[in-house]
């Protein structure tokens, strides 16, 4: 038994990549677990410089976007100006609880296990705002169609993408049976 999060317990059992969990927990009292983080890391390329994504928008760490959709230039700042460590990794987890409360709890009404709420911070974290990019993912876990949702996932690749169709599948891991391999 391990200790409890927001306002109910789950049962643990952890061998190298796989958490299980029994009682499902209200979205407001969760927040992203270190699995989770280390998940995300494995997918997400640190870069101490910043640099324009694919997109043109000005980026650093793991992914954050330093203005929203915005170029370096817009912003002042000079590409491949360098952060430390310590600041990619303030940043990632500043972007890591804004994704679980503003791009996952506002959407999803009904409890979730500590393993599902992972995968949807994940792709969160990845998208952006749930609502808004996979509104039928939302629908089918709020009608409490938990297991029908994983498949919702496998539909959000860009197009098919192949790393995202990957990442997509492992997110389908991680929902369905708390497995967090991010190893490519």
């Amino acid at each position: 038994m391990t200790e409890p999060i927001g306002s109910g317990q789950y049962n643990q059992r952890k061998d190298s990549t796989q958490v299980v969990q029994t009682d499902r927990i209200l979205v407001k009292n969760l927040k992203p677990s270190k699995e989770i983080m280390q998940f995300i890391i494995g997918f997400e390329e640190l870069r101490l410089d910043y640099y324009e994504d694919n997109f043109g928008y000005c980026t650093v760490g793991w992914g954050h976007l330093t203005g929203g959709k915005r170029s370096c230039a817009s912003q002042g700042i000079t590409k491949g100006k360098l952060i430390s460590r310590a600041e990619a990794e303030k940043l990632f987890e500043k972007d890591l609880i804004e994704a679980a409360h503003k791009k996952v709890q506002p959407y999803i009404h009904v409890p979730l296990l500590q393993r599902e709420f992972d995968a949807l911070v994940d792709l969160a974290f990845n998208i952006g705002h749930l609502g808004k990019k996979a509104p039928n993912l939302c629908k089918t876990i709020n009608n409490g169609q938990y297991s029908a949702a994983a498949n919702e996932f496998l539909d959000i690749t860009n197009g098919g993408v192949p790393g995202l169709v990957v990442r997509r599948q492992r997110d389908v891991q991680v929902y369905l049976k708390g497995i967090y391999d991010s190893r490519h």
